[in-house]
């Protein structure tokens, strides 16, 4: 089986809206985000600190496991911080479900197979509480630039029904509750309920769509849904339907009525976001090789900048240029921009003093005609080129 299912929780709001495009993404590499990792660390933060509290791991493997969470540049006092909101947050759910009956069960990093309705489906559950008749699936989600809601969330919906075929034979349970906590975000979780019946009845209209999705059969359908598509830059049907929206939107006469662009305006967005979906792939396409007829990649332009301002700053100070005139008021402490340090000091000066505190970047990679006077870059020059992009939890 898969390490990552194919039919993701994660991306079931997209494969459930356009089914082929499970199968489609299946046959584009994976790439690497900085998100993602970040995430995956997180959570492993929050497993050994749920499994302290538990008691559920040996001292010697919880020190060895922090020695690793220090040394590691990315876990700031700020990464701590919302680790820590979240694991305060679940273990207030472990001890209110305690009291309400001691035998609670207690599930962490649970593996949750919903491949009843979803051929080879399954996940993981950061945390699940089983008590008193509520089986409650709790998911960290570490990002900081999507809010998610719990509420009809296909995702949680799916680790629910996940869950409940883990438990449902051993425990009388009436209510799932769904909940999502982003700690960066926000420093309460919100929770959302579905009935046992409502939930099973959900997870059972879906199984068509999943099989499917499964076969790579089914209508290619752009929408909202695109946005973490590994083939959202390359999706034929994406590009259709937006050059089709084009069209049709502009077929007016020559001028636009406030009416017009009103009803224009609203459709723009999508157009926006899939022009730089497009224009990205082919960027990052480029860097890693890829020709691209009539286009060629070149370094844009770039801005000087002071490599070293403190020294920059003394400089013109034992030169006899007094500290007031030289920085940016209200600013404190911020040198003048270079252009406007220029104008004040003179060019000569300027060279004279600060060229040694100066350096102007490599620009930004970009793609342009072939018939640019910029030299082209190949790609074996384009090294630590990057295209961050967001990622689904």
């Amino acid at each position: 089986m898969n390490e990552h299912a194919i039919l993701s929780a994660s991306s079931a709001s997209r494969w459930l809206a356009c089914p082929p495009s499970a199968r489609l993404e299946e046959s584009l590499p994976e790439t690497a985000s900085p998100y993602a990792e970040e995430g995956t660390l997180a959570h492993e933060m929050a497993k050994v600190e749920l499994q302290k509290y538990l008691f559920r791991i040996s001292a010697t493997a919880y020190t060895e496991a922090w020695t690793a969470f220090r040394a590691d540049s990315r876990v700031t006092e700020d990464f701590k911080a919302a680790v820590h909101l979240y694991v305060q947050s679940a273990i207030q759910k472990i001890e209110h479900a305690r009291r309400i009956n001691r035998d609670a069960e207690i599930f962490l990093e649970q593996r949750l197979d919903y491949s009843r309705v979803v051929p080879e489906g399954f996940g993981t559950g950061d945390l699940v509480i089983v008590c008193d008749g509520i089986l409650e699936v709790i998911d960290l989600k570490f990002g900081k630039g999507i809010v998610v809601s719990p509420v009809e969330n296909p995702q949680a919906k799916l680790y629910g029904f996940g869950a409940l075929e883990e438990t449902g034979l051993l425990y009388d349970i009436h209510t799932i509750r769904l909940t999502i906590h982003q700690p960066r975000l926000s420093p309460e979780p919100e929770s959302w309920d579905i009935s046992l019946e409502d939930l099973r009845a959900w997870a059972d209209s879906i199984a068509l769509i999943a099989r499917a999705a499964w076969a790579g059969d089914g209508e290619f359908n752009p929408g909202d849904h695109c946005r973490f598509c590994k083939a959202k830059g390359q999706c034929r049907a994406r590009a259709e339907a937006n050059l089709d929206l084009a069209q049709q939107e502009f077929k007016l006469p020559h001028l636009l009525s406030d009416e017009d662009i009103s009803r224009l305006y609203a459709k723009l967005d999508p157009l926006i976001k899939w022009a730089n979906d497009v224009k990205a792939y082919a960027l990052k396409a480029a860097c890693n090789g890829r020709k691209f007829a009539g286009w060629k990649l070149v370094r844009g332009r770039s801005n000087r900048r002071y490599k070293d301002p403190q020294a920059a700053a003394k400089a013109l100070i034992a030169a006899g240029f007094p500290g007031e005139a030289i920085y940016q008021p209200p600013v404190e402490r911020q040198l003048l921009g270079i252009t406007e340090m220029e104008r004040l000091i003179t060019k000569k000066k300027f060279t004279e003093l600060l060229e040694p505190f100066v350096e102007k970047p490599p620009g930004s990679l970009t793609l342009v005609a072939a018939n640019d006077k910029r030299p082209e870059v190949e790609a074996d020059q384009a090294s630590g080129f990057d295209i961050t992009e967001e990622v689904e939890e």
